[in-house]
């Protein structure tokens, strides 16, 4: 039982550090592929649990987007572009979404802790694939 423990707590810390390594916003899948050959008992199940738990955690982001799910391990204040041709997601770092007058309607509501803010569109590549 405390090697399953240890474990556990490797492929968690290898899952986290793939994670945090990264600026392409992967899925759960990208992760596991990624990882597997360095980790050849690590099952899809495990990469999952660990990525669920680690963003209700606050230690990762979760992106809801279309069709999939996408973690970030940059948890640092920013924004993201989704684009819906190619489904890749860029960070925004100059996006400020808190206006004076939408600080003082969130002041009467209550106390904001973190805020995701996601674009969607076409990026400038798959527009350029389109003309």
């Amino acid at each position: 039982m405390n090697n399953m423990m240890e474990r556990h707590s490797k492929q968690r810390d290898a899952i986290l550090a793939n994670l945090r390594g990264r600026k392409d916003h992967p899925t759960a899948q990208d992760v596991f592929f990624s990882l597997k050959p360095e980790i050849p008992a690590l099952s899809l199940a495990t990469v999952y649990r660990n990525l669920s738990m680690l963003a209700n955690k606050g230690e990762i982001v979760r992106l809801q987007t279309p069709g999939e799910e996408h973690f970030d391990g940059d948890i640092s204040s920013h924004s993201h572009f989704f684009c819906t041709e190619c489904n890749r997601i860029y960070d925004i770092f100059s996006v400020d979404p808190l206006t004076e007058k939408t600080a003082m309607e969130i002041d009467n509501i209550g106390t904001v802790t973190y805020q995701r803010l996601i674009f969607y569109g076409i990026c400038r590549e798959c527009q350029s694939r389109k003309n």
